[in-house]
């Protein structure tokens, strides 16, 4: 991860291979190749964002900005994650996927898909929690 590190510190973006599930549908781990730039001057709720957790770099979307912090979870993640400014590496900027698509992560288009994704994502989780409440009580005497 040092090695695609470097050219971000430098200023320049730099693409590599996804790993993990994590942003599952959004990208496809093993499949994918995203493009990661600096960090631009503010950061908004929806982008996704690069930033360490522990001695791991962790790619995941941001539900909302608190001060200092931001609240990210990944698309196919149930908990969200309070990570500091300061952890945060890098932005998405596009995903190439295998098929041969381009996606660009910083037009309306995108802007609308990622609502979109937040708000399925809320519902999966009402979902969880709703089932869940529904089945013990089912089962409890």
């Amino acid at each position: 991860m040092a090695a695609v590190l470097l050219p971000l510190k430098e200023g320049r973006p730099v693409q590599f291979a996804m790993t993990g599930e994590s942003m599952e549908p959004t990208i496809h781990g093993e499949r994918d190749v995203i493009v990661l730039s600096p960090l631009p001057q503010a950061l908004r709720r929806g982008d996704v964002v690069l930033y360490k957790r522990g001695m791991q770099h962790v790619l995941h979307r941001i539900l909302r900005a608190k001060g200092d912090f931001l609240v990210v979870r990944g698309d196919s993640c149930r908990e969200k994650e309070r990570v500091s400014r300061d952890e945060v590496v890098a932005l998405l900027v596009q995903i190439k996927h295998a098929d041969g698509t381009v996606v660009s992560c910083c037009d309306n288009q995108w802007r609308s898909a990622s609502r979109k994704a937040m708000r399925l994502n809320a519902m999966r989780q009402w979902g969880r929690r709703y089932f869940s409440k529904e089945m013990r009580n089912r089962f409890l005497p």
